[in-house]
């Protein structure tokens, strides 16, 4: 069994905040 793995982030809009969650997402982290 293979748990998921999940990260809630907050967003300010800038590009740090939205880089940061596109390079999760490239990890196959579920962002909230």
């Amino acid at each position: 069994m293979t748990k998921e793995k999940k990260v809630f982030v907050g967003l300010s809009g800038g590009v740090d905040s939205s880089v940061s969650a596109a390079l999760l997402i490239e990890q196959e982290i579920a962002v909230s």
